[in-house]
């Protein structure tokens, strides 16, 4: 799987542009494009082809009937346009039978799965049994995103996610793995013994680089990239 460096609430294809000039050609990290599903016709528009992006429809529901989950996916892909790879799903541990049903399309469908806290909560925070509920989704999603801390302003703890990712990798899983956890521009530093350990990770801010007024702010997005970069030389 390729790792990715993510970025998310793009809602302008110039604010593509723009991130892209500042991660390296010779990158070993595709930039992840995050948009919001929300923004429906406007996806199509900013999802643009380049061989250095991986172009995510990030979609949260906590509708629990699969045959809407999916008629909506499937709108949502449609209007996104045919630059589109897949979808970032924000979920509670969603049916294997709607992911099958995702991976059936002729086109293929790239599939981030996240969790994040109530999911920690829920697994009183073990390491073991994660890993046991990732196998579940071999070879149904291409990556797990933790984010142990989502909607919380903690800061990033390595160790914490070392644990995970061990049980994770022990496993020898067909997916990639990632996080985002507290990840600030100046917090990327402090993550290069987990790198080090784990060198085909994924990170995401998720919305993390979102100003007030509710727009990615792009010196925050620049500093993030070129830093992620950085870290992964």
């Amino acid at each position: 799987m390729d790792p990715w460096i993510g970025v998310v609430g793009f809602k302008e294809k110039w604010e593509v542009a723009n991130i892209l000039k500042v991660l390296p050609e010779n990158s070993t990290r595709k930039l992840m494009v995050g948009v919001h599903a929300n923004l429906n016709g406007s996806i199509k528009r900013i999802f643009q082809p380049h061989p250095q992006v991986l172009n995510l429809v990030h979609f949260h529901s906590a509708e629990q009937n699969q045959t809407i989950l999916y008629n909506q996916l499937m709108e949502i892909r449609e209007a996104a346009g045919p630059h589109c790879h897949g979808f970032q799903l924000n979920l509670d541990w969603p049916d294997p039978k709607l992911l099958l049903k995702l991976a059936a399309q002729s086109q293929k469908t790239v599939i981030v799965l996240q969790t994040w806290t109530q999911i920690f909560d829920r697994i009183d925070h073990s390491a073991k049994t994660m890993a046991g509920r990732a196998a579940e989704y071999e070879h149904l999603v291409d990556y797990l995103l933790l984010d142990p801390n989502s909607g919380q302003k903690k800061p990033v703890d390595p160790n914490a996610l070392a644990l995970y990712l061990r049980a994770l990798t022990q496993k020898k899983l067909h997916m990639g793995f990632g996080f985002a956890s507290g990840l600030y521009p100046h917090a990327l530093p402090s993550l290069k013994a987990l790198v080090n350990e784990f060198p085909n990770i994924s990170i995401s801010p998720e919305d993390r680089l979102i100003n007030r007024q509710g727009y990615l702010d792009l010196s925050w997005a620049d500093d993030y990239v070129k830093q992620g970069a950085a870290l992964f030389q």
